[in-house]
């Protein structure tokens, strides 16, 4: 966690989006980001930006009934017009782009995470070797010293 948190702080407002926009439970998202060094203003736009996806949620969950009730075939298609047949093939259409979508970003944003994560581990191994040659060099000198 500690790692993630610094990829978001190093790769900043792009990644923050980015898991904003992905699927990951909210009230987790706001604990993850309330740790973060983030600007306030990153923060809130970020967040009104996810409410896009939110809106998405909604819009989804409202269709239900009437995505039901097609697969089961009882939606009446035999009464409905030709622009509303139209619509409801544009509709389904951009559920399934909309879902390419979303998968592309959940991969994006994984890739990016992993990336980051890497790359802060790496420092920290680095910063850790570091200090650990300074240490041993400060032994050699105080054992030259007696």
């Amino acid at each position: 966690m500690q790692a993630v948190i610094r990829a978001v702080e190093k790769k900043g407002f792009k990644l923050f989006a980015l898991i904003r926009l992905s699927p990951y439970p909210f009230n987790l998202l706001n604990f993850l980001f309330a740790a973060t060094d983030i600007p306030f203003s990153h923060f809130v736009a970020g967040t009104a930006l996810s409410l896009l996806k939110i809106a998405l949620h909604i819009y989804i969950g409202a269709n239900l009934t009437s995505f039901a009730k097609h697969i089961l075939g009882e939606d009446g298609d035999e009464d409905m017009t030709e622009e509303q047949k139209t619509a409801e093939k544009i509709k389904f259409a951009a559920g399934i782009v909309g879902s390419i979508i979303s998968f592309a970003v959940i991969a994006y944003v994984y890739k990016l995470a992993k990336e980051a994560i890497a790359e802060v581990k790496l420092e920290e191994d680095e910063e850790m070797q570091r200090f650990l040659n300074e240490e041993e060099s400060m032994e050699v000198d105080d054992d030259n010293d007696h």
